[in-house]
């Protein structure tokens, strides 16, 4: 669950998610901190885990106003879900669209794909609406995007310059 820094290859205005790098944990933990690097590849990172843990929280809300939400599955059925939704390809690039479409933006495909076995985990349901709780789910995710980012403002206003500002222009352009 780790970023580490953008290749040559990677253009301006994006930045490069690169999920396998998990030998650095202290070294992202500060980074997180803001201690020794703001670089927008840990911000990026930083935001897609804030984001996507709210997401989950808010659509586990969704979920127990439904329905009674199996206890002595729910911890480790969420911790599965993280992995399975954080284990991002190589490819992935974090660019303005990824605020804009938050849900459809391909970072969050592999949450939308590891979504349906977490229903069943933490539901006794048998027979739900797929499309109805993805639907849900999509609006966690957005309205976690917005959250995050309004929350800690200061702290992502250089990811956002990055990627929505000028240097992110040439990028949008092709």
């Amino acid at each position: 669950m780790l970023l580490g820094a953008s290749s040559a290859a990677t253009p301006d205005g994006f930045a490069k998610f690169l999920p396998r790098a998990y030998g650095h944990a202290e070294k992202i933990t500060k980074a997180f901190k803001g201690v020794d690097e703001a670089a927008p590849e840990n911000l990026a990172w930083k935001w897609l885990s804030m984001t996507l843990s709210q997401a989950t929280a808010q659509f586990l809300v969704v979920l127990r106003r439904q329905t009674k939400l199996v206890g002595t599955e729910l911890d480790g059925a969420v911790a599965a879900f993280i992995d399975d939704a954080m284990d991002l390809p190589d490819t992935a690039h974090f660019e303005a669209a990824t605020f804009l479409h938050t849900a459809t933006h391909p970072a969050f495909e592999p949450a939308r794909g590891a979504l349906q076995p977490l229903i069943q985990a933490v539901t006794t349901w048998t027979q739900f609406d797929m499309v109805r709780l993805q639907a849900d789910f999509d609006r966690c995710l957005h309205a976690a995007s917005a959250h995050v980012c309004a929350a800690n403002h200061e702290e992502f206003a250089p990811l956002v310059a990055t990627v929505a500002g000028p240097a992110g222009e040439a990028a949008r352009a092709g």
